[in-house]
């Protein structure tokens, strides 16, 4: 017998309707659209989604970043640009700066605070630094000629 699948905004949808239950449809519950990013050699900046899994406004504090190693090669900011009436703020930017570091595998963290039940979350940041890489679309353009 084949798995039944469910898509993602049928998940979201039963998600959005528990937490409504247990928060007694009033208070804010911050959700992300992923806890972990992975920067690899020639990606630099990825965003997060902020959603508000339950009711009334979330209200969402300045992203607070730390890294493992490597200095300060991490940042991450709030855009509230065309956020949700339910929501100040539309996504988490994470940026990352290569400038100085060793190749090798970088790790740190963004934490999302707010005003809801939930607590903070965190996002896992891995960062791969190969100086060696090509970025694209050049890499691409170097292969068809050898």
């Amino acid at each position: 017998m084949a798995a039944a699948r469910t898509s993602a905004p049928d998940t979201l949808s039963r998600v959005r309707r528990g937490v409504a239950r247990r928060s007694g449809g009033g208070s804010p519950v911050l959700g992300l659209s992923t806890l972990s990013l992975n920067f690899a050699p020639a990606s630099s900046s990825l965003g997060v989604q902020v959603n508000n899994l339950g009711g009334g406004v979330l209200q969402v504090n300045a992203p607070v970043v730390s890294t493992n190693s490597g200095g300060n090669w991490l940042t991450a900011i709030r855009i509230t640009a065309n956020a949700p009436p339910n929501s100040d703020t539309k996504s988490i930017q994470v940026d990352v700066d290569r400038t100085g570091l060793a190749d090798g595998v970088y790790t740190g963290t963004v934490t999302v605070s707010s005003n809801g039940i939930n607590g903070n979350l965190v996002i896992q940041v891995a960062l791969q630094v190969n100086s060696a890489a090509v970025p694209e679309p050049y890499g691409s353009l170097l292969a068809m000629f050898h």
